[in-house]
């Protein structure tokens, strides 16, 4: 009884230790191509169900309403759209862990942001703090939160702009 009790923690441990790894592989993967702006190769990690969410956004919303896109066409399209003005994308991760099927990083999103100032393009160079969590489930990405202090994003970008 105690041989297969212990033979059966074994299997449950060996297992638990591959499902982080793969969550962790997974995660880091997908991050990279995140923050690397590499929107098409994202399609890859989403499923027709998987949900892009940044509440934090309702920040610029008198209304606090905010855009949740679902599937991988949207998704990707939502981000094409909201990046195109961004380049120099450096996510430097100041805490990660996995823990199951969900994935955390806390860091600095540093990027330049180009803008139109008074009919001058101008870049603005931001560093905002930001959390994302993912969770993945099969090697997809089955949701994505980002969480990021757009009180520091404003401070930024009031300095900046005069």
């Amino acid at each position: 009884m105690k041989v297969k009790f212990i033979t059966l923690l074994v299997v449950v441990l060996c297992n638990e230790s591959f499902h982080a790894q793969t969550t962790k592989e997974v995660s880091d993967d997908y991050l990279a191509n995140y923050t690397s702006l590499n929107f098409d190769k994202l399609c890859q990690y989403y499923t027709d169900d998987s949900i892009f969410e940044d509440a934090t956004m309702s920040y610029f919303s008198q209304d606090q309403s905010y855009q949740k896109p679902v599937g991988a066409k949207n998704i990707v399209s939502f981000l094409k759209e909201g990046f195109a003005k961004i380049s120099n994308v450096n996510y430097a991760i100041k805490e990660q862990y996995q823990a199951g099927i969900m994935s955390f990083y806390y860091g600095t999103l540093h990027y330049d942001y180009e803008i139109n100032n008074g009919g001058e393009p101008k870049t603005i160079q931001f560093n905002l703090p930001l959390a994302i969590v993912l969770k993945i489930e099969n090697g997809k990405v089955i949701h994505h939160q980002d969480i990021a202090d757009y009180n520091v994003w404003m401070e930024q970008y009031n300095k900046q702009v005069k």
